[in-house]
């Protein structure tokens, strides 16, 4: 898990992410369908590339246990405890 910039920059991964975490803070307090709701907007200003990237990485996350603390980013198969 890394906090902050990805490789110290703005990049769009690192935008992505923030997007994601957006999301699974939103999941939590209000639950999936509203999730759902946010990302059928975004599909309708972004189109479904962008929306598909961000549903699966939403549900990756959210199986992953993570619920949007920014900095949280899981990768599959590795262990994830806070020191």
């Amino acid at each position: 898990m890394g906090k902050g910039l990805i490789n110290g920059d703005c990049s769009e991964e690192y935008r992505h992410r923030c997007e994601v975490w957006e999301l699974l803070r939103l999941g939590a307090a209000k639950g999936h369908l509203a999730v759902d709701a946010r990302i059928l907007r975004i599909e309708e200003k972004r189109g479904a590339k962008s929306a598909n990237r961000l549903r699966a990485d939403y549900k990756t996350q959210w199986r992953a246990g993570n619920r949007g603390t920014h900095g949280d980013w899981r990768e599959l198969g590795l262990n994830h405890a806070k020191s």
